[in-house]
Parts: C-alpha cells; sequence; structure tokens
C-alpha cells in the first residue's frame, strides 16, 4: 500500500509495540488491516497523515488505524459495519469499493473474539480500533508465526 501512499502524499505513522502477540490467522489478520488502510487513504485528502498503532494492555492486544479524512457523520455510524453501506453514495463512484471494507473488519473482529469501536469527528477523520485478547509470549510457549506474520524491526517503534 505504500505506492497508494505516496501517490497521495500521506504520511503513516507507524507506532507498533514488540510482542504483541494474538491467536489467529495471519491472512485474516492482514486482511483487516489491509481493508482499514484502504478505507482511509480513500477518504484522506492529499497531504495528511494515517496512524496505525500495534499496543496492548496485559490483557488485550488492539490494533487502531486513524485517519485524518473526511470523518463519518454521527447518524451514520450505527451502519457502517452494514455490508454495500456508503455514507455518500455519490462518492462511491469517484472513489471506487464496494461498502464492503468495515463489514469485513467487523466479520473478522468478531470471529476472533475481538471488539470493533469507531470514532470519527466530521471534517478531522476516523479512527478504527480492533481489540482482541493478548496471548502472552512465554519461554515454553514461544509464539509459532507464519514468517509473513513477523514484522520487520525497522518498521517497530522507536523507544
Amino acid at each position: 500500500m505504500q505506492l497508494l501512499i505516496r501517490e497521495k502524499e500521506l504520511e503513516l505513522v507507524l507506532r507498533l509495540e514488540p510482542d504483541v502477540l494474538l491467536r489467529g490467522d495471519a491472512s485474516r489478520f492482514r486482511q483487516m488491516v489491509v481493508n482499514r488502510l484502504d478505507t482511509a487513504l480513500k477518504y484522506t485528502p492529499l497531504g495528511r497523515t494515517i496512524e496505525l498503532v500495534v499496543a496492548g494492555t496485559d490483557a488485550t492486544a488492539f490494533l487502531e488505524v486513524t485517519d485524518s479524512g473526511i470523518g463519518i457523520p454521527p447518524e451514520a455510524l450505527p451502519y457502517i459495519f452494514d455490508r454495500f453501506y456508503r455514507v455518500d453514495k455519490a462518492r462511491s463512484r469517484e472513489t471506487g469499493g464496494s461498502g464492503l471494507g468495515l463489514s469485513i473488519v467487523k466479520a473478522i473482529a468478531s470471529a476472533y473474539g475481538a471488539e470493533v469501536k469507531v470514532t470519527s469527528s466530521p471534517g478531522r477523520g476516523t479512527s478504527v480500533r480492533v481489540a482482541a485478547p493478548r496471548v502472552p509470549p512465554s519461554p515454553e510457549h514461544p509464539p509459532e508465526l507464519r514468517p509473513e506474520a513477523v514484522v520487520p524491526t525497522e518498521w517497530a517503534a522507536p523507544n
């Protein structure tokens, strides 16, 4: 997605805590990230910022993507996870998409016992947080991560 981010002259800020582990299918978690980033890209104007955070508490891990885009009106928030729902039907022609992005995020999150929370302010942007039970790292049971699920060290948040 880096090409699309560069094309729109957006800044992607990554804040990634190490050792935030979840049990689940890495390709499904990747799909959640891609769907949310895709939505953020579509509705964030040129030159603004998108932030992706992976962090956690002792019991909870979360992924949060916050954009500085057009935001979602309060009256539309109850419907944003409905399949094929578009906040602005007229924009669908210019931005593309089918209105499935956030419904897919919600479906994947629910399948893994995660909760999705959305906060938004028209004209300021939208934040989508997926929170799930965290798997603590342990020497006796190291995480079995597929190679493509490992986050490169150069993406790690600075200390």
